[in-house]
């Protein structure tokens, strides 16, 4: 809340949030704005935000011209417009499935795709299911599934990315770099990989690679959802076995 105040909005716009003690605080730092409800689709919130902000028009225009472009990708789709699809996210403990009334489910949905009639472990008024056990992973078989990852590079090549951070301090987030992930265990319950970090200081140094093996040290459980008895638990990573050198026979390329 110091944040909040400190910043001296002139309007707050937040997004499903009730608690009115907290709503009544920030009503007397600035004029509070709810742009969302879980039960209505993105336009109507979009449109909500835009005619806060005194920009009603523009808001209209940019959704009719969504609705056009839909309506138009919709019908070159064709007979693959009814075909079934998921959205997902692949986490360590396994598959979440993203609930139909997101931003991402929705657009698909705009085109006349199908989501699943039920998805298993989505609890009403979440975004997301709880990953998804072996019994329940079926529901995966559909035409499209659309996945990914809250990092695309892996929890491996990030943690290896910050090992960056001591030694090169905050510039070292505006490096060039590139990362990939050359092994790993393969064991049921995958408790390491090898991981291989390619970077560049600045525009004319020398690319330096780092190579190292990156292990889970422990876990950290926390609670799934506040509603929810069901934790979930994160892996946490420790980078060990680390060298680092210039491959001399790649600077000619640079």
């Amino acid at each position: 809340m110091e944040v909040i105040l400190e910043l001296a909005p002139d309007l707050i716009l937040f997004a499903g949030f009730s608690d009115p003690d907290v709503l009544a605080q920030l009503n007397a730092i600035a004029p509070v704005c709810n742009t969302a409800t879980f039960a209505e689709d993105w336009p109507t919130q979009f449109i909500r935000v835009g005619d806060s902000m005194n920009m009603g028009a523009e808001a209209d225009a940019f959704v009719a011209d969504y609705d056009a472009r839909v309506a138009a990708l919709g019908a070159s789709l064709g007979e693959a417009g009814d075909e079934m699809f998921i959205v997902g996210r692949w986490t360590a403990e396994g598959p979440q499935i993203i609930a139909p009334s997101t931003f991402s489910s929705r657009i698909l949905i705009d085109v006349d795709m199908q989501p699943p009639a039920e998805i298993p472990e989505l609890q009403q008024g979440h975004p997301h299911s709880a990953p998804l056990s072996l019994e329940t992973v079926g529901v995966i078989d559909v035409d499209w599934a659309f996945l990914g990852t809250l990092q695309g590079q892996g929890d491996s090549v990030k943690a290896l990315e910050l090992e960056l951070w001591p030694e090169h301090g905050w510039d070292c987030f505006d490096y060039v770099k590139a990362g990939e992930v050359v092994d790993q265990d393969a064991s049921d319950e995958s408790q390491w990989a090898d991981a291989r970090l390619r970077y560049m200081a600045t525009p004319e140094g020398l690319e330096r690679i780092v190579e190292s093996r990156v292990e889970i040290s422990h876990k950290i459980e926390t609670e799934h959802a506040t509603a929810l008895d069901k934790k979930l638990s994160y892996p946490q990573y420790q980078v060990t076995q680390k060298k680092e050198y210039i491959d001399l026979a790649l600077q000619g390329e640079l």
